[in-house]
């Protein structure tokens, strides 16, 4: 459970000032809070060495996304109404498999792959914050044994990530400003990493 507090910062176009500026105080600058929480998650692992040289990883994670139904920012300012967004995330699955390869004493070669369930199942609640689809992983890395007690850890992951809609409608109707947002997300992520171990 996260309680994050800020500040709004509103600037009101000159054109609509005067329709703000009598008898109403919103859109004026406030202070701000929102109280989230996030998931909890279970997870199961193997690990099963074939052999002496090659290991084979599981992994199955759980994740209760579907406690963050919403986001709702609220402020300090009695008149400004909140902000919500209904999120209505469900909860999702992650399984993971990979191996490990110890070419020698110096040199171990990894690779793996994983299936990412979406959190968001409707278009009508996906938002363009976070334009949430299924993701398939592809991994690959190596160690590298550099002196007895340094090390250097390598990687990359390439997500493909499935295409997703967008149906998403703005919620504003106490202002009668709400517009929906229609679209296609065409999406990919490609990680690097790098890490230098030294054990003392």
């Amino acid at each position: 459970k996260h309680h994050v507090t800020g500040n709004a910062d509103f600037t009101v176009p000159a054109s609509a000032a005067p329709i703000f500026s009598t008898g109403t105080n919103i859109f004026t600058d406030t202070t701000l809070y929102s109280d989230v929480t996030l998931p909890a998650s279970a997870s199961f692992s193997a690990f099963h060495s074939l052999d002496e040289e090659f290991d084979l990883m599981l992994d199955i994670l759980w994740t209760q996304w579907s406690v963050f139904d919403e986001l709702r920012i609220k402020y300090d300012n009695p008149e400004q109404p909140d902000s919500v967004t209904t999120e209505n995330y469900q909860d999702q699955w992650r399984v993971a498999l990979g191996g490990r390869y110890l070419v020698n004493d110096e040199l171990v070669l990894r690779l793996g792959t994983a299936y990412d369930q979406k959190a968001v199942k409707s278009s009508k609640y996906r938002t363009p914050r976070i334009p949430d689809s299924d993701r398939l992983w592809v991994s690959l890395g190596l160690g590298y044994s550099l002196a007895k007690n340094v090390g250097l850890d390598l990687g990359y992951s390439h997500l493909f990530v499935n295409d997703a809609s967008i149906n998403n409608t703005f919620e504003s109707s106490q202002f009668s400003m709400n517009h929906t947002l229609k679209g296609d997300y065409d999406s990919s992520i490609d990680i690097f990493s790098a890490q230098l171990t030294v054990n003392f």
